[in-house]
């Protein structure tokens, strides 16, 4: 697994813990790299919009619900 830093203001800081804490995530690490992959999926579906469900056939209107923590 590849390491890397980042620096955030206090209040940013508290802001993200607090989510962490709500959200039940075990630690920072954890959450952080859930973001981004929900960025790097929303990134895809917005380039290609029903790519990522090919069950649905050709681009028909669906719903996914994401269960929450």
């Amino acid at each position: 697994m590849e390491r890397f830093t980042i620096s955030l203001a206090e209040e940013l800081a508290r802001e993200f813990d607090a989510l962490i804490a709500e959200r039940g995530y075990e630690n920072r690490s954890e959450a952080v790299r859930d973001l981004i992959r929900r960025a790097l999926g929303a990134q895809r579906r917005h380039r290609q919009p029903h790519a990522h469900c090919r069950e649905h056939g050709q681009g028909e209107p669906h719903l996914h619900l994401k269960p929450r923590r």
